[in-house]
């Protein structure tokens, strides 16, 4: 990895990490509980971040001439920052790493 895509890759974290602060401040306003399509249950603060980290990592793509990202795979992305002691590291981690990975 050169300098150019070492300093992108932090500048990219550092914005996913401003983005998800910024949702989860409004946990507060989002405790309703949403029933989804499959009959689960879902907390609408939840919902609501996963939302935000996927329009942000999309504009980070298209930023980069990039095509969009399925929301899944954001989903998937935080499902594996899940369990983590540093859980609001990791997940702009990997959302960074989505915009950073082309073949996405």
């Amino acid at each position: 990895m050169n300098y150019s895509s070492t300093r992108e890759r932090l500048a990219l974290i550092a914005r996913f990490e401003r983005v998800f602060k910024a949702a989860a401040g409004e946990r507060g306003q989002r405790e309703d509980i949403v029933t989804l399509p499959n009959g689960m249950y879902e907390t609408a603060w939840v919902l609501h971040e996963r939302a935000v980290m996927h329009d942000e990592v999309n504009q980070a793509r298209a930023e980069r001439g990039l095509p969009p990202v399925d929301r899944s795979v954001v989903d998937r992305a935080e499902q594996m920052a899940c369990g983590h002691v540093d859980y609001a590291t990791k997940w702009p981690l990997y959302c960074a790493e989505l915009v950073m990975r082309r073949e996405e």
